[in-house]
């Protein structure tokens, strides 16, 4: 594939550079976990129509493109979404085509973020049009989370011959209601994560790029989206009704985990990266003390809009003599 203009620009390595395989486990990993729509169908269509709208140098990615096409049409639904997940992937692929083609010098988050709220945006203008079509998708999607989580409960062997202790059935049906309560701000990074992962797919497979999506240590995005996390707050402190309520939270959770990422990003990089023994005490330090870690992350990476962390330690480095 050429940069010509008009034609999104993919991060050139050769392809024994080697490398690049976090960020796409990380973002498949974001998806299966933030699943309230397919996964497939999130990761499939984008990817198809990248493929048929922008160049594609190596036959493999058309060859991958029709493997998702035949099975997001033949897959059966039987729980009333089997339209709206398809078409909500759909607006949101196209969103994503148009700005790759609008904006072709520009890094994946922006033309990401930007078609997961224009999708929001066109869903948002058709429920207000039509009230009574969200309260049905909300039931839909509520019944689908009890469903999952009834299932993997089950498979766990939870729900066996002994009855569950009533704290531990109180505690099941309040993360329920979080779930069902939070679900468009999860259904939200799952989309984009689908998109990055879409994206690496297209940049790899039909371009030959070792690197499409860049490291995770460099991770960042616009300082003015912290006036997102503000509204959100404000709406959730001050909203009036439920709905509002409920609209700042989901807004809070989906920018919160955005910036948790940025403050991941910047500890990676003053850090020079993670080592395996590093890894595994962040897994288990997430495992045990959650709210802390993603409290500190959280921290960081809001703080980062105005300290440019990343910047100062580039800095310092410029400035100290080489060894």
């Amino acid at each position: 594939m050429t940069d010509a203009p008009g034609t999104p620009v993919i991060a050139r390595e050769a392809p024994s550079a080697g490398g690049g395989w976090g960020a796409p486990l990380l973002l498949l990993g974001a998806v299966l976990f933030t699943s309230v729509f397919s996964a497939g169908v999130l990761i499939g269509i984008p990817l198809i129509a990248l493929v048929l709208f922008l160049p594609v140098e190596h036959k493999r990615a058309v060859f991958v493109a029709a493997l998702f096409a035949l099975w997001i049409v033949t897959a059966p639904g039987n729980s009333g979404l089997w339209w709206i997940e398809r078409g909500w992937a759909a607006i949101m692929a196209g969103w994503f085509v148009a700005l790759s083609l609008r904006w072709p010098d520009a890094g994946f988050f922006r033309r990401g973020f930007s078609a997961v709220v224009g999708t929001v945006g066109v869903f948002a203008l058709s429920f207000a049009l039509r009230p009574d079509a969200w309260a049905a998708i909300d039931w839909r999607v509520g019944e689908r989370i009890r469903l999952g989580i009834g299932m993997a409960m089950e498979s766990l062997g939870i729900f066996g011959d002994a009855p569950l202790a009533p704290e531990t059935r109180e505690a099941i049906h309040e993360a329920i209601g979080v779930q069902i309560e939070l679900f468009p701000a999860i259904l939200a990074l799952g989309s984009l994560a689908a998109l990055g992962l879409a994206w690496w797919m297209y940049g790899r497979w039909a371009c030959g790029s070792a690197r499409p999506l860049g490291r995770v240590k460099e991770f960042r995005f616009s300082d003015h989206l912290v006036w997102l996390l503000i509204v959100g707050l404000a709406l959730v402190l001050f909203g009036v009704g439920d709905g509002w309520a409920r609209a700042g939270s989901n807004t809070l959770v989906f920018m919160g985990t955005l910036y948790v990422l940025r403050g991941v990003g910047v500890v990676l990089f003053v850090n020079g990266g993670m080592s395996i023994f590093g890894a595994v005490v962040f897994a288990l330090a997430v495992l045990f003390v959650a709210p802390i870690v993603i409290a500190g992350m959280l921290v960081i990476g809001v703080g980062d809009t105005w300290l440019d962390l990343r910047r100062r330690v580039r800095s310092d480095e410029r400035m100290t003599p080489g060894e």
